[in-house]
């Protein structure tokens, strides 16, 4: 399969957004469960959450993050990564915009737990696609914008803090870069690695009837 430079500029640009939707939904809770501050309310105000509650629902994402990848690794082999990752971004929204109706510690630790299992997943997979949608000549250059987009997410999830103070208000709004991902799935096309490997296998498994 061979693409123009046009398509691999476009297809790269919608995994680096992917990335920089991941890094938003992350760093978000940064904010969220900071200390006592004038310009920003809380979770750990609205809660009261003592010190080790409080570390324990701000790891939670990354608790999730830790079972994701090797879940959605999983699909991503057995179902294709262009279903895989969409499923990922699509649950990762809802998880993460629920977070803003949390009514408490352990609905907050459940909510980001399963946001971060979704948005680990949809970091791993939109890589792992992006490189084999890319030419071999083309893979740093990959890798390198997405990082670029993964660090401008940390930027702008600090931005968010300053525009919308409430930490409701906050994982609302910090779910909407993801939403902006999904859009792209008309113009993102399967993996031709992960269809050959598909097709070497049905192929090898006929021989093996005959």
């Amino acid at each position: 399969m061979t693409i123009t430079a046009a398509e691999y500029s476009l297809y790269l640009f919608f995994f680096s957004w992917c990335w920089l939707s991941v890094a938003v939904s992350a760093f978000t809770d940064v904010f969220v469960f900071a200390k006592e501050r004038r310009d920003i309310l809380t979770a750990t105000e609205e809660f009261r959450l003592n010190p080790s509650t409080r570390a324990a629902v701000y790891s939670s994402f990354y608790l999730g993050w830790l079972f994701g990848d090797p879940f959605f690794g999983w699909i991503a082999d057995k179902w294709g990564r262009h279903p895989s990752v969409y499923i990922a971004t699509a649950l990762g929204l809802i998880f993460q915009a629920s977070c803003a109706l949390a009514v408490g510690p352990y609905s907050l630790f459940s909510l980001r737990l399963f946001a971060g299992v979704c948005m680990g997943g949809a970091d791993l997979v939109a890589y792992v696609h992006c490189i084999e949608l890319s030419g071999v000549q083309q893979r740093a250059t990959s890798g390198s914008v997405m990082q670029c987009f993964f660090a401008c997410g940390l930027c702008l999830a600090a931005s968010f803090a300053v525009v919308f103070p409430d930490w409701r208000q906050l994982y609302f709004v910090a779910a909407l870069p993801t939403a902006l991902f999904i859009i792209s799935w008309w113009w993102i096309p399967e993996s031709p690695k992960w269809l050959a490997n598909q097709l070497s296998n049905i192929l090898l498994e006929s021989n093996l009837l005959l």
